[in-house]
């Protein structure tokens, strides 16, 4: 039997062999900032900073056709039955499988998100689980007899929270005559705490998931070790069964490490830190999902385990991982795919830079620079300044002499066509050929396979397959 100590060092070692690191995450910032459009940080004073956007222009073409081929219509998924007498199963089956999906996790956004992780950030994440909850109500009650207070104490998840009892006399027909007696009344106030769940599907940043660098694809409930770290307050531990000396004993989260909050912000600025109560003080959680002989069998147990700091909250056995990853651009025996960004983001540059000394040359073209003779001029300020129909004040004419400069943009623009045609070739994405049809290539024929072909791009009709 493994200790928790021994599992925490296993853990922390799995945690240090997971793809990507540092080097991911810096790629994962860069295409957000091409994404965004931000300055590359080699421009200079004076000139053109403009920056094109082909990282954007191309995910945001690709989006509704991925959108409209998994969820164009009513239904996301659709069960087939095997034989007539499974039909009214799976017609059933279809609709809760689409109920939940759809309205109880906001399907379209969810898949619009989940796409657009992926499309980015080379990996996109949801994750599916069931979530228990506990609804907790006050109610009151007045004038109860015993059998109804006893009646009421019986229910389950009920707790008396007040209770005020008084006593009334009360007359009562007897054969002997009227009896009075002393009867007791109860008013409590409780709070009843009632449990439900359901199927969440939640969208997770792609930063937050780490896989074990022998994961040899997307499937990570292969892989031997994934671990979803996300900030929990202290109240989302407490809600777990963690008891709060052992919450308290915990380490504070720092956000600056996992997360790309800054690059996400439009404007590139960190969030500022809000006060709050030490309810919401966050703790950094690795939920991990490992392959692991925990009970010395010799064979390894898929295991779910909750750490945080140096000590071990949950561990338990589990039969599926619910994490399912997807990427554009997959990669033989990796798990870590390439994103549209790392496909285009040189094209950017380049594009950017040539669009830059178009306009450099075209400014100047319009606004030449001026050769001076310096002891023949007046006032300088005339000079810095360039209007229509405006004076310059000199001693003698010809004195301020324009220098000419050749408009050779022009011979730019053959090389923007063709890193168009680059972009095309690498994503598909072009003028003409923007969507594919969901109907087309939702059947499993061969004919109406190529007839999606025919109609919609290969390349986007790739990452939807």
């Amino acid at each position: 039997m493994i200790t928790d100590d021994q599992l925490v060092t296993i853990i922390g070692q799995q945690l240090g062999d997971t793809v990507g690191g540092d080097e991911i995450l810096k790629d994962r910032e860069e295409a957000l900032d091409y994404y965004y459009g931000r300055p590359y940080g080699n421009e200079e004073a004076g000139t053109s900073k403009v920056v094109t956007r082909e990282v954007l222009e191309t995910i945001e073409w690709i989006m509704p056709s991925l959108l409209r081929v998994f969820i164009g219509g009513d239904r996301a998924v659709e069960f087939v039955p095997v034989g007539p007498e499974d039909e009214e199963a799976a017609a059933q089956e279809t609709d809760v499988i689409n109920k939940i999906v759809l309205q109880d996790n906001e399907g379209y956004l969810l898949f619009h998100d989940w796409f657009k992780d992926s499309l980015l950030q080379k990996n996109g994440y949801i994750k599916a689980y069931w979530d228990e909850q506990e609804e907790t109500t006050t109610e009151i009650y007045e004038n109860l007899d015993e059998y109804a207070l006893a009646e009421l104490i019986e229910r389950e998840g009920l707790e008396i929270v007040e209770s005020t009892e008084r006593e009334e006399i009360e007359v009562t027909d007897t054969p002997m005559g009227p009896v009075e007696q002393f009867v007791s009344y109860y008013d409590v106030k409780c709070k009843i705490t009632r449990k439900s769940g359901k199927t969440q599907i939640d969208n997770v940043p792609p930063e937050e998931i780490k896989v074990s660098k022998r994961a040899k694809g997307l499937n990570l409930y292969k892989a031997p070790f994934v671990s979803h770290d996300s900030p929990m307050t202290a109240t989302d531990l407490l809600e777990l069964g963690i008891d709060k000396k052992t919450i308290d004993s915990l380490p504070s989260h720092n956000d600056s490490e996992y997360n790309l909050e800054s690059s996400r912000n439009e404007q590139g600025q960190d969030y500022a830190d809000s006060p709050v109560d030490d309810s919401m003080r966050e703790i950094l959680v690795h939920e991990c999902y490992i392959w692991v002989d925990f009970d010395g069998d010799g064979k390894a147990e898929y295991r779910r385990v909750l750490m945080a700091g140096n000590k071990i909250l949950i561990n338990e056995e589990f039969d599926y991982c619910p994490i399912i990853a997807l990427t554009p651009v997959r990669m033989p025996h990796q798990h870590m795919g390439m994103s549209e960004a790392d496909l285009i983001k040189d094209l950017q540059f380049i594009k950017s830079t040539l669009l830059r000394q178009m306009l450099d040359n075209l400014y100047l073209t319009n606004n030449p620079e001026k050769e001076v003779v310096s002891d023949q001029v007046d006032v300088w300020d005339d000079l810095l300044e360039s209007l229509p129909g405006g004076l310059k004040r000199v001693k003698a004419p010809g004195t301020i002499n324009p220098l000419t400069v050749p408009f050779t943009a022009g011979a730019s623009m053959p090389m923007l066509e063709i890193l168009d045609g680059m972009k095309e070739a690498r994503t598909g994405v072009s003028a003409h050929t923007m969507g594919l049809d969901a109907n087309a290539l939702a059947q499993s024929t061969k004919g109406a396979f190529m007839g999606a072909l025919e109609q919609a791009n290969q390349r986007i009709e790739g990452i939807a397959r």
